[in-house]
């Protein structure tokens, strides 16, 4: 008995993972892949500085777009600037913009950069003179409310997984955007043991009654694009 009912909770987990995120977020889904359509061109131009493809890099984020709240957002927004840009990321660390970033994200892009001679030489522009000051922290608000700016930390972070996780083969394409889609959305600090564990388990979106496997979703996006 206890064999069947983890089948077909495996089943279950299967079947929505694969065949039903897109319907139960229709509009969501569709939202997203038109935000892509509109935007394709802005992510064709880090193709170079990142050596993925445009529909590469825009799925690794596709989950979080076709989530994305503007009332929420806004919401989210107003409230970080009263909580941490005075106090920081332990008093106020909400996910912003359309790709749903963390301060304490970026703070974290920052310092992987300004640790890493390479990255810093390329990435400068992201780093701040006193990164705990509280300009530094309205600076970092007022980058996340834009599509360019979390953009160039899309890219950034493209770039970190490449350093961090050099040694790693992919077998194919698609494994490579589980990994990088999981790390996305668990974190880039964490091993690649504890990515790849992540990269099973089923916690998108947070506020739903039904829960997804993020980087399903990722490969479901890529799968959808032309």
């Amino acid at each position: 008995m206890t064999r069947i009912i983890f089948l077909i909770t495996f089943s279950t987990k299967f079947f929505l993972a694969f065949g039903q995120y897109n319907v139960d977020f229709q509009s969501e889904f569709k939202s997203a892949m038109n935000f892509y359509k509109n935007h394709e061109k802005k992510f064709s131009k880090k193709e170079s500085s990142t050596g993925l493809t445009s529909k590469f890099l825009f799925c690794i984020v596709a989950p979080e777009v076709s989530q994305h709240n503007s009332i929420v957002n806004d919401i989210q927004l107003y409230s970080m600037k009263l909580l941490y840009v005075q106090n920081g990321t332990k008093y106020g660390d909400f996910s912003l913009g359309i790709f749903q970033m963390k301060p304490s994200f970026v703070e974290d892009l920052e310092v992987y950069v300004s640790k890493n001679s390479k990255l810093k030489k390329a990435f400068s522009k992201i780093l701040f003179n006193d990164k705990n000051s509280s300009y530094a922290r309205s600076t970092r608000l007022n980058r996340l409310a834009t599509f360019d700016w979390q953009l160039l930390y899309l890219t950034v972070f493209c770039n970190i997984v490449k350093d961090r996780f050099s040694s790693i083969k992919f077998s194919n394409i698609k494994d490579k955007l589980k990994f990088y889609a999981t790390a996305y959305n668990c974190g880039f600090g964490r091993s690649k043991e504890d990515i790849l564990k992540h990269q099973s388990m089923f916690q998108f979106p947070r506020f739903s009654m039904n829960k997804y496997n993020y980087s399903d979703i990722s490969i479901l996006f890529y799968n959808h694009i032309n």
